[in-house]
C-alpha cells in the first residue's frame, strides 16, 4: 500500500525517524545516563537548535509512582527500586536465582519499591523554546540525605558543562529550582552558598550596588532558587493555621481573617470559609484570591471597626503591601521587569524587618529563606541576562519549577491510564518531548490551551511568556534603581504603620544581609536548629484501610492499567507488548530476552512482574473508584460553635494571672478558644465555668492607663503587654520588685504576646468604646524611641477600649470563688503565670497596685506552691516541683509490689495512682508533637520532665514511671493527636483488668516498655 501510494515504507521510516529515548536510573544515578538522556533530548536538529544561547536552570521534582519492578531492557538489569537501596544489590536478570534474591531483598526491607520518582529537568530561559527536558529520572523511597542529593546536583551541572550537546551548544546552568523540599533545600544551601561574588566577577559590579542582597553563590554563580506558586501557596496555608502571620503586635490567622474578609464588597461567609479552607492547600489560583483578597483589606475604610479591630487592620495593612508585591509581579502580565524587580524589592525588604522584628513568628524560617531565595535568584539571572544578551527578554514567570510540573500533567493526560510505574513514566517523558519537537518544526498546529489565554481569573495559574504583555528586555533594566525603589516603598510602609526601618543602620552591621537577617551566621530555616515548617500541609500517616487513598495526587484517586488485585491471578507467561518491541538505538547491547528453568522458558519481564508483585503496586484499594477516578473529598475543618455564645474570639475578657506572689485581673483579647482540644469561635454561658468543660482562651494582655482620677474609666493604650518568662526561684522576689529588662527590649514573638487560660477564671466584659484626645507627654510605658511614642500618640488621639475601674475590681474579687468545687491547689495551678514587668500588674496613677484579688493571693500563699517545694501527700516530705513525678514513683512502687512503707500520711490505695501526686482520677493524655510525644495531665501537681530521659533508671534517678500507651487498645481514631495513656507502674494492673488475654505475657513491645529493673 506505501508502494503503490508513493510513500516510504514502515521500514524506511524506522530507519529515518529519531525518537527521544529517556533512561531511568538503576539504583544510583550515573553519569553515562545523564549523559545518554542530554545527548538524546538536546542533541535533535530542530528549527530552534541555532537559536541565540541561553541560560538554563535544573528544576528537580518528585512525582508519585505505582510501585513495581519492570526489566530493563538495554542493560538487562530490574528497575524501579529505590536508589538509595538498590545500590547495595546486584540487579543483574543473569537467572532465576538472580532474580529471587533481589525479590527476597525486597520483601524482607532490604531494599523497596520507588514510592516516588526524582525528576531532574534542563528548562532554559527564553521567550520560545522554554520546555523542560527531564535528563534525570530515578525512584526513591524519599529515605535520601542532603548529602547524597548534593552529590547527584553535583554530578548534572558537571555533566551538562562537559557534554557536547550541554553548555557548550545551548548555554550555561544558572539556578537549580525545587518547590520547598526540605532535604534538597539543604543540599542546595550547601552546593550554592558556597563563596562569595569575587570583586573581579563581572556580575560584583552590579550586584554590589544592590545593599542587603546576599552575594553567595555555589561554583560558576550557580544560584538556588524555589518556585513562586508554591510560595504563594505556602503563604496561604501559614494565613489559614492558627498561628499565622505575626505582625506588630497582631496575629493575623484564620480567625481574624474571617472577620475581616467580610467586610469586602460582595464576599460571602461561603466565599470566606471556600478561601480559608485549609484542605485545598494546592489550588494556585484560589491562593492567588486568597492573597489579593487580604491585600485589598488595606484599602477598606476602618470607621466602623472596634479598637481591637482596628490594630488588627493596621497589621493587615503591611501584611497587605507584603502579599501584595510577592502576587503581583507573577500575575500581572502589564508590568515591565523594572516594576516587577521593584515589586520584589518591596517584599524583600518587608519581609526584612519583620523577621528581624518577630522572628519565627512572623513567618516560618523555611518560608522566609525559600522566598528571599527566590528573589535573590530572580535578581542575579537578569544580571546574568544582561552580561549575556541585554537584547533578549527575560520572563521572571519562568522562574521555580512549574515548567517541570506542566510537564508531569502532560504525562498524566496522555491517555486514560493516568499513573505509571518508573519504565512507563520514562516512555511518558519521551513522548512530551518528542511533541516539543514536533510543534517546535511545526507551531502552528499548536493549538494551545485555553487556561492559557487568561481569561478573567482562569489563567492566573499558567501564565507563559507568550502571555505576558509588559516590557521584560533585559537590558531595559535599572537592578540598583529598582531595588532601590522598592526598599523606599517598604520604607513608606513602615512609616505610615509607625514602625522603625533603618535599612542604611542594619546592613551596616557585620554578618547582616536578606538571608542573614540576624547577623548571626544562620540561615532561618536551614539545619537542625530549625523548627517545623508551619508553612507546609502535614499530610500525616494515611490508614491501609482507607479505599480512597491516593499517594502522588492531591485531587483524584488512582488508576491503574490492570484489574488484577494479587499476585495470584498473574501469569508468569504474560507478556506485554511494550516488552517486545525492541529499544532504539544501535549501540545499546542486546540480551537474552527469556530464562530457561526446569518449569518451562518465561520472558524477563513477566518473571519480574511475578516475583515482584507489590501490595502497594495500586494506590487505590478499590477498582470501582479508580476507575470511575471519584474526587477525595476534602477534609475542611469548620469552625464548630457551641450554642448560644457567652463570648466570641475578639472579644475582651478578665482573667486571673498568677504574678510574682500575687494573683491579679488582667484585661484580654481572646484570640483563640479551645474546647476539649478543638477550635471553636464562642463559648456557651452554661458551660464555660464548668470544670468538666475544658474549655481554654487564649488572647494578648491589654496594656491599660490608669486615670487620674478614681471617677475615670481606665484606658487601653493601644498596645499588648510583652509577656515576660516566670524567673527562676531565687530570683522571684528581686524581679518582682526590680524588674531589669524593659518589655520594649523583648523581641515581640508569639511567645511574648500571647498567654493560655482556663475557662474557669475568665469573664466576658463589655468595655466602652470612646474617643481619647492625644496625650503627647504621657508616651505609654512600651515606647522608647520616637517611631513608637509616635504610633502611641496617634492611637491616643483615635478610639479606644475604656471599662470603669470599680468594675475591674469587682470582677478581681469574684472571678476565685467561681470554682469552689475545685480544691485551692487545683484553682491556683490552673491560673497562667507570667513575670513582673513595668505594665504589669496594673497600676494607678499613684504607683499601687491595681486589681489583685485577695482570696487567691491568700490561698496562693498558704500553700507556698513554687517550683522548688511542694508538699508529698504520702510522706508529707518538700519535695522539689520538679522531682514530684520520680519521688511519688517510689511510693507507687512500694504499693505495686506490695512493701509497706511505715509512717505514711496517706498511703497509696487506689489501683491506678497518678504519677505526679499518688491519688486517684487524674487523666493522662499523650499527644503526639512532630518528633516525639508530649504528655498532657489534669493533675494539678504536673510538671515538665523528658520523656526519653525519664524512661531510663539511674543511679540519681531510680524511678521509670513514665506514660505509656497502650497497643493493645483499640483507638478510636486513628489519625488523633491525643491519646489516652497508662502509667507504667500502673500498666500491670490494666493488663489484668482490661486484657485478661495479654496477661502475664504481653506483646514484646509492651513487656519491654513495662519491664522493671531489679535495681529499680
Amino acid at each position: 500500500m506505501s508502494h503503490g501510494g508513493g510513500l516510504p515504507s514502515l521500514g524506511a521510516i524506522k530507519r529515518r525517524s529519531h525518537y527521544c529515548q529517556i533512561r531511568p536510573s538503576v539504583a544510583a544515578i550515573k553519569a553515562e545516563d545523564i549523559d545518554f538522556n542530554i545527548k538524546s533530548l538536546f542533541g535533535v536538529e530542530t528549527n530552534s537548535t541555532h537559536c541565540a544561547v541561553r541560560g538554563h536552570s535544573i528544576l528537580i521534582d518528585e512525582v508519585s509512582l505505582d510501585e513495581r519492578a519492570r526489566y530493563l531492557k538495554f542493560n538487562n538489569k530490574i528497575v524501579g527500586l529505590c536508589r538509595e537501596h538498590g545500590r547495595l544489590l546486584d540487579l543483574t536478570c543473569t537467572d532465576l536465582d538472580s532474580m529471587r534474591s533481589v525479590a527476597t531483598a525486597v520483601e524482607t526491607g532490604l531494599c523497596h519499591f520507588g514510592k516516588e520518582a526524582t525528576v531532574a529537568a534542563i528548562a532554559a530561559f527564553s521567550p520560545d523554546r522554554y520546555q523542560a527536558f527531564p535528563v534525570i529520572v530515578s525512584p526513591t523511597c524519599k529515605t535520601e540525605t542532603a548529602v547524597d542529593q548534593a552529590k547527584f546536583i553535583q554530578l548534572l551541572i558537571a555533566s551538562w558543562k562537559s557534554s557536547a550537546h550541554g553548555e557548550n551548544k545551548h548555554g550555561p546552568i544558572w539556578s537549580v529550582a525545587s518547590d520547598g523540599d526540605a532535604t534538597r533545600r539543604l543540599a542546595c544551601h550547601t552546593l550554592f552558598m558556597q563563596e562569595s561574588l569575587h570583586p573581579d566577577n563581572p556580575l560584583h559590579e552590579t550586584l554590589s550596588r544592590l545593599p542587603g542582597l546576599n552575594l553567595q553563590t555555589g561554583k560558576n554563580d550557580v544560584t538556588m532558587d524555589s518556585d513562586p506558586k508554591h510560595l504563594k501557596k505556602r503563604h496561604c496555608t501559614l494565613l489559614r493555621t492558627p498561628e499565622g502571620f505575626l505582625i506588630k503586635d497582631s496575629i493575623i490567622n484564620r480567625s481574624t481573617l474571617t472577620k475581616h474578609l467580610m467586610r469586602i464588597p460582595g464576599m460571602t461567609m461561603e466565599k470566606t470559609t471556600a478561601l480559608l479552607d485549609p484542605a485545598d492547600h494546592q489550588n494556585v489560583p484560589k491562593a492567588v484570591r486568597l492573597l489579593t483578597a487580604v491585600a485589598s483589606l488595606r484599602n477598606l475604610p476602618t470607621d466602623t471597626l472596634n479598637p481591637t479591630e482596628r490594630k488588627q487592620h493596621e497589621a493587615l495593612v503591611v501584611l497587605g503591601h507584603l502579599l501584595d508585591a510577592l502576587v503581583q509581579p507573577f500575575v500581572k502580565v502589564q508590568l515591565t521587569l523594572t516594576q516587577q524587580v521593584t515589586n520584589l524589592s518591596k517584599y524583600a525588604h518587608l519581609a526584612f524587618i519583620l523577621f528581624r522584628r518577630h522572628g519565627t513568628s512572623f513567618m516560618t524560617g523555611q518560608l522566609y529563606t525559600d522566598t528571599q531565595s527566590m528573589i535573590k535568584n530572580a535578581i542575579f539571572t537578569i544580571a546574568k541576562q544582561q552580561l549575556l544578551d541585554c537584547g533578549q527578554p527575560l520572563h521572571l514567570c519562568q522562574l521555580g519549577d512549574d515548567r517541570l510540573e506542566q510537564v508531569f500533567s502532560e504525562t498524566r493526560c496522555q491517555t486514560h491510564q493516568r499513573n505509571y510505574d518508573i519504565l512507563e513514566l520514562a516512555h511518558k517523558l519521551s513522548t512530551v518531548v518528542d511533541t516539543c519537537h514536533i510543534l517546535e518544526e511545526y507551531p502552528e498546529w499548536d493549538r494551545g490551551h485555553r487556561r492559557l489565554k487568561l481569561r478573567d481569573a482562569d489563567g492566573v495559574d499558567h501564565v507563559n511568556p507568550a502571555s505576558w504583555e509588559g516590557n521584560v528586555t533585559s537590558g531595559e533594566v535599572s537592578l540598583s534603581n529598582a531595588w532601590l525603589s522598592g526598599r523606599r516603598m517598604a520604607e513608606d510602609v513602615f512609616r505610615q504603620a509607625g514602625m522603625d526601618a533603618d535599612f542604611d543602620a542594619v546592613f551596616k552591621i557585620s554578618g547582616v544581609d536578606m538571608l542573614h537577617p540576624n547577623g548571626d551566621g544562620k540561615y532561618p530555616g536551614i539545619g537542625t536548629h530549625a523548627e517545623k515548617d508551619r508553612s507546609v500541609e502535614d499530610s500525616g500517616d494515611k490508614p491501609d484501610d482507607d479505599p480512597h487513598h491516593v499517594q502522588g495526587n492531591d485531587n483524584t484517586t488512582a488508576a491503574t492499567d490492570s484489574d488484577s488485585e494479587t499476585i495470584a491471578d498473574e501469569d508468569p507467561t504474560e507478556v506485554h507488548f511494550e516488552d517486545l518491541l525492541p529499544d532504539p538505538g544501535d549501540d545499546e547491547q542486546k540480551h537474552k530476552d527469556y530464562i530457561e528453568t526446569t518449569d518451562g522458558t518465561f520472558h524477563k519481564a513477566s518473571l519480574a512482574r511475578y516475583l515482584f508483585g507489590s501490595k502497594n503496586e495500586h494506590k487505590s484499594t478499590d477498582r470501582k473508584f479508580r476507575i470511575r477516578t471519584f474526587t477525595r473529598e476534602f477534609r475542611r475543618e469548620e469552625p464548630k460553635t457551641i450554642g448560644p455564645a457567652a463570648f466570641q474570639v475578639g472579644d475582651i475578657a478578665g482573667i486571673l494571672v498568677h504574678s510574682g506572689d500575687v494573683v491579679t485581673l488582667a484585661l484580654l483579647e481572646v484570640t483563640a478558644i479551645e474546647c476539649k482540644g478543638k477550635r471553636v469561635t464562642e463559648i456557651d454561658h452554661h458551660e464555660y465555668h464548668l470544670p468538666a468543660s475544658d474549655i481554654n482562651v487564649t488572647g494578648n494582655l491589654l496594656c491599660m492607663d490608669a486615670p487620674e482620677e478614681d471617677n475615670q474609666p481606665w484606658l487601653w493604650s493601644g498596645e499588648f503587654i510583652r509577656i515576660r518568662p516566670v524567673p527562676k526561684s531565687g530570683q522571684q522576689a528581686a524581679a518582682a520588685t526590680n524588674p531589669t529588662n524593659s518589655d520594649s527590649e523583648l523581641q515581640v514573638t508569639r511567645k511574648t504576646l500571647t498567654i493560655k487560660s482556663s475557662s474557669l477564671f475568665t469573664v466576658p466584659l463589655n468595655p466602652d468604646i470612646t474617643t481619647v484626645p492625644p496625650k503627647p507627654s504621657l508616651p505609654s510605658p512600651l515606647s522608647n524611641n520616637n517611631a513608637e511614642t509616635a504610633e502611641s500618640d496617634r492611637l491616643h488621639g483615635s478610639v479606644t477600649w475604656s471599662i470603669n475601674g470599680e468594675t475591674l475590681q469587682l470582677v478581681s474579687d469574684t472571678l476565685w470563688s467561681i470554682s469552689e468545687t475545685l480544691s485551692a491547689e487545683q484553682r491556683t495551678s490552673s491560673i497562667p503565670r507570667c513575670a513582673h514587668s513595668d505594665v504589669f500588674p496594673y497600676k494607678t496613677s499613684k504607683g499601687k497596685p491595681a486589681f489583685i484579688s485577695e482570696p487567691a493571693t491568700a490561698a496562693l500563699n498558704a500553700l507556698k506552691i513554687s517550683d522548688e517545694d511542694v508538699r508529698c501527700y504520702q510522706c508529707a516530705k518538700l519535695i522539689k516541683r520538679s522531682s514530684l513525678r520520680a519521688h511519688v514513683g517510689g511510693h507507687i512502687l512500694h504499693a505495686v509490689l506490695n512493701v509497706s512503707e511505715p509512717g505514711l500520711c496517706e498511703p497509696i490505695n487506689t489501683p491506678q495512682p497518678c504519677g505526679f501526686c499518688g491519688k486517684e482520677g487524674c487523666t493522662l493524655v499523650m499527644q503526639k508533637t512532630a518528633k516525639s510525644y508530649k504528655v498532657i495531665s489534669s493533675c494539678a501537681r504536673s510538671h515538665y520532665f523528658k520523656l526519653a530521659i525519664a524512661a531510663v533508671s539511674s543511679k540519681a534517678t531510680p524511678c521509670t514511671n513514665v506514660p505509656i500507651i497502650c497497643t493493645i487498645c483499640r483507638h478510636e481514631d486513628p489519625k488523633a493527636k491525643d491519646r489516652t495513656a497508662i502509667w507504667k507502674y500502673n500498666f500491670t494492673h490494666h493488663l489484668r483488668t482490661a486484657h485478661p488475654s495479654h496477661y502475664p505475657h504481653p506483646p514484646n513491645d509492651l513487656a519491654n516498655k513495662i519491664s522493671i529493673s531489679t535495681e529499680e
